[in-house]
């Protein structure tokens, strides 16, 4: 006999209390949300109504229930509870969601460096926001935020649902987190163990609980592509004074797409993004450029941007970094030592010092001068301006140069050592200029 002519018709307010006073122990909250959904159509009952009711009751118990529950248990437990929260309607959300559960999911998210399910949780928040503008979640400034991933995504909720119509110093800031922690930011330690943790289970919770819209899982971010989508909602009227926020668009779209800079700059910011990214080709093709030319290129750039000194260190490390890679390089460390020497006097004292000088011994090592990078950091040790700490990251270089050479003896590809010093160069240097 078929069950469809046995169907019961039970109030949902009798499933809600059921629901409600079920403790959670001997018959887990989820897996009765599996089994009320195999026997739904039986009990003439929609889980997944607008109102969602029965699905947000689900939510608040696992909520309840992880809070007795190991690390790991929470984080199972978490990826359960945004998988609910995303499939709940924005309606529901804004009407019967309170900002208290909102917080608590935010601040278990943030907690448990649980970034993946964050970015999830976030952009519902914002389909919420888009339906109904006065409606906003405002998130807790008290909590520490500590990984690349985490302070990005926030900073960019944070910028779309600011009450100020096209916030420039938000999207500014958005920019600047984007060019310090990009192009590619990946998962900490402690956001990967929150990954593995969630990835155990999403497979029995999608095959129990088969819900309209999925989990999605990444372990690392493009910022500069994500920033490229952010800014072009952004009226280019908006943008046109706004100096700093354009020079770090065109570094995004040059190293992101390959767009360069082609006509005459006025901003003193983008003609050092032009001549960065003239630099950035050069050490990609690799011996193709004349030494002489680029010599006479960056000496009459330096001339511009002579009167910013910040600026002009920048300048003098990207230069120093692309000599090696231009044609006929064995001629190049003159120009190196020379261009070092006229310019370290003014930095000592200053950050910029540090950089200036791993800048310039990291190019001693890509000309294959050891002994020279040797004798240039330890005067710098004798006479204290490198620290301990700077010491620390210097010799890690001289480590990787070293075993670098010794593969270099054994491989059968002739261009390994300047391949993977141009690689160096570009990802952990040039990035960072």
């Amino acid at each position: 006999m078929k069950t469809e002519n046995h169907k019961h018709d039970i109030p949902k307010a009798s499933i809600l209390e059921m629901i409600e006073n079920n403790p959670g122990r001997m018959y887990p909250h989820f897996d009765y949300l599996a089994e009320l959904l195999k026997i739904q159509s039986y009990l003439k009952l929609d889980v997944l109504t607008a109102d969602n009711e029965m699905l947000l009751r689900f939510l608040e118990k696992l909520l309840i229930s992880e809070e007795n529950a190991d690390q790991e248990g929470i984080l199972q437990d978490l990826d359960k509870i945004v998988y609910l929260f995303i499939n709940l309607e924005p309606a529901t959300i804004k009407k019967q969601v309170s900002q208290e559960l909102l917080k608590e999911i935010y601040t278990k998210i943030i907690t448990t460096s649980s970034s993946n399910l964050l970015n999830q949780f976030l952009n519902k928040l914002l389909i919420v926001k888009d339906e109904y503008k006065d409606w906003a979640f405002e998130l807790d400034e008290s909590l520490d935020i500590t990984t690349p991933i985490q302070l990005y995504l926030v900073s960019k909720y944070k910028l779309n649902i600011s009450t100020q119509t096209n916030d420039l110093k938000a999207l500014t800031n958005l920019s600047k987190l984007a060019k310090k922690y990009g192009p590619i930011v990946k998962l900490s330690i402690e956001e990967n163990l929150a990954f593995d943790s969630i990835r155990t289970v999403e497979s029995s919770v999608y095959k129990n609980v088969n819900l309209p819209i999925k989990l999605q899982s990444f372990q690392e971010l493009d910022l500069f592509k994500d920033f490229i989508n952010v800014y072009k909602s952004f009226s280019s009227d908006l943008l046109k004074n706004e100096e700093q926020l354009l020079a770090n668009i065109a570094r995004f779209n040059f190293i992101n797409k390959g767009e360069k800079l082609t006509f005459n700059q006025q901003n003193e910011l983008l003609k050092f993004e032009k001549f960065y990214q003239d630099c950035y080709e050069v050490i990609q093709d690799s011996g193709k450029a004349s030494l002489s030319s680029f010599a006479d290129e960056n000496s009459k750039f330096l001339e511009v941007v002579g009167q910013s000194h910040n600026l002009r260190l920048k300048t003098i490390r990207l230069v120093m970094l692309t000599y090696p890679f231009t044609e006929n390089n064995e001629q190049m460390l003159d120009l190196v030592v020379n261009l070092f020497n006229k310019n370290i006097e003014s930095s000592l004292g200053t950050e910029e010092a540090y950089k200036l000088i791993e800048a310039f011994i990291f190019t001693v090592l890509v000309n294959k001068n050891l002994d020279l990078a040797n004798y240039i950091k330890e005067g710098f040790v004798k006479n204290e301006t490198l620290k301990p700490v700077d010491l620390k990251k210097l010799n890690k270089y001289f480590v990787r140069y070293g075993d670098l050479i010794e593969l270099e003896k054994t491989s059968d590809d002739k261009n390994i050592f300047m391949d993977t010093m141009k690689n160096i160069v570009l990802n952990e240097f040039v990035k960072n200029i």
